[in-house]
């Protein structure tokens, strides 16, 4: 669990499989500021101990056993019991997405992402209440159901906060270790999709939308 003065996100492993904790537990083992601090290998046990152990993150997986509803309700009894728990679903089955959604899920990974997406993705999911989409193989996470203005992915909203502290494009691109011309690419997906046409008008949206602090 998080406290003050410590930067560090603690996630929660939940997954019927033996090699996709440790998959995951893989990837994230050595990343800066997280911490994965329990694996759960059924649904009933992802609940215990995300209530035990107080997680920032659980990584839910969806299908249990060939039990589509497990991971749901799972994903609803720890968001009903601890809110401040933040559930990411790691699926290969979209199509169960909505139902995690009404749930309480805060954000869907499909299966087939890289190290980056998820680590990305759950810094995002960490500071934000609004329901992401990451899919595998596009560089764009989509809300759901959510006005245009919101649905930017979690590098845009790192390029926007720098925005607002006023960072110029070259330092930008040092600070997120990205090419000027990429940033100048996110520049301009966060005007269309703020429906702005300049960094003042990008800015003052933002901040009264609360996209960023």
């Amino acid at each position: 669990m998080s406290s003050a003065g410590n930067d560090v996100i603690t996630v929660l492993i939940a997954d019927d499989t033996l090699i996709a904790r440790e998959g995951l537990k893989s990837i994230l083992e050595g990343v800066r500021g997280i911490q994965v601090i329990g694996e759960a290998s059924s649904a009933q046990e992802a609940v215990q101990l995300a209530l035990e152990r107080q997680p920032d993150v659980v990584l839910m997986d969806l299908l249990w056993h060939g039990d589509d509803t497990a991971g749901i309700e799972a994903t609803r009894q720890i968001t009903r019991n601890r809110p401040e728990t933040k559930v990411l679903l790691v699926t290969v089955y979209p199509q169960l997405i909505s139902k995690a959604r009404e749930a309480g899920a805060t954000a869907a990974l499909e299966k087939g992402f890289s190290k980056d997406d998820l680590v990305n993705l759950i810094r995002h999911v960490h500071r934000t209440q609004r329901f992401t989409v990451a899919r595998f193989g596009d560089d764009v996470a989509n809300t759901i159901g959510l006005p245009p203005q919101e649905a930017l992915t979690p590098r845009e909203e790192q390029v926007l906060q720098l925005l607002v502290e006023g960072k110029a494009v070259r330092e930008i691109a040092l600070a997120l270790s990205i090419a000027p011309s990429t940033v100048k690419n996110h520049v301009q997906s966060i005007y269309g999709k703020l429906q702005v046409s300049n960094r003042a008008e990008a800015v003052r949206k933002a901040m009264r939308a609360g996209i960023v602090r």
